[in-house]
């Protein structure tokens, strides 16, 4: 009976075409290799590779094997994949990416309640840039990630799922003297110090290139993914930083901080988890993005 072994021995075996070096990437003996093909060309009753000076080739019936074959051993390997993720349960660990704004309002609301619901799942979570995430995503370092769309541009299989779209707003300190102006607008906001994440700064970067004075300068006074710090920078300074609104709105009854009056609907944050599909049968995984989407359907 040909068996998902057998079929990655044959294709190893083809694309190396000598028993020695394939029986090494197989890690198995070069005897034990030889044997293997050879039981199952007996039971098949076919030959599956032709011997020459220089190696092996392929026949005619092997190469139907490889075709129907790779699809087969990558089935069989995604199915293996699901059913340890499925026996994993509510059990093991869980690698999350995430940009300043998530791990900065949702993730510190939503963990302590999901660690004292799920006790034995260990939740690592890593502050990275977009880009960073989508590759940690796809290359399955991170079970899922939560990051902004722009950088949003991966395969068809890996899903993605919109969390919630809303405007930046700045935010200085109270005694600011920007709140002198009578009308706050873009070109006063960068006559000061910015203290943002760095993936803001470059959305900065990209709104001022294409809507106003390419004389006026982009100063930062601190570049940092921690918003307490960001915050604390503001509160002391003549900085202002930038965030969602709903970052803010856990500040609105503090009498340091204030939201300047001005919005442009060219800056915006735009949140979506990334993943791969299999990580779903995962209860760990699908029980943390479940109370992420929950707490954002509160705030839509």
């Amino acid at each position: 009976m040909l068996k998902p072994n057998h079929l990655k021995q044959i294709i190893v075996l083809a694309e190396i075409g000598s028993i020695n070096k394939a029986a090494n990437v197989l890690h198995m003996t070069q005897p034990s290799l030889t044997n293997s093909i050879k039981k199952l060309e007996h039971q098949l009753g076919i030959p599956l590779f032709e011997r020459t000076t220089k190696g092996v080739k392929p026949t005619l019936y092997t190469a139907h094997i490889i075709r129907k074959g790779k699809k087969l051993l990558s089935d069989f390997n995604v199915l293996h994949k699901e059913i340890q993720l499925l026996a994993s349960g509510q059990n093991g660990e869980l690698h999350i990416g995430c940009g300043p704004v998530i791990i900065h309002t949702v993730i510190q609301e939503i963990i302590t309640k999901f660690s004292s619901l799920y006790p034995n799942i260990e939740v690592n979570i890593h502050v990275d840039h977009p880009r960073k995430i989508v590759d940690k995503v796809k290359n399955g370092s991170f079970d899922i990630g939560f990051l902004s769309t722009e950088y949003i541009n991966v395969e068809n299989n890996f899903k993605t799922l919109s969390l919630h779209k809303e405007n930046i707003f700045f935010i200085a300190n109270s005694s600011h003297p920007i709140l002198l102006e009578d009308n706050i607008s873009i070109n006063s906001i960068l006559k000061y110090p910015l203290a943002l994440p760095k993936i803001f700064i470059e959305n900065m970067v990209d709104f001022k290139t294409n809507l106003f004075e390419a004389n006026i300068n982009i100063r930062t006074c601190l570049t940092s993914n921690d918003y307490n710090l960001l915050l604390h920078t503001v509160r002391h300074t003549d900085a202002i930083t930038a965030a969602p609104q709903h970052l803010f709105d856990r500040y609105k009854s503090s009498k340091d901080l204030v939201c300047l009056n001005y919005t442009n609907e060219n800056l915006y944050w735009h949140a979506h988890a990334l993943y791969d599909p299999i990580r779903m049968y995962s209860t760990s995984t699908k029980l943390f993005l479940d109370m992420i989407v929950d707490w954002f359907n509160q705030k839509n």
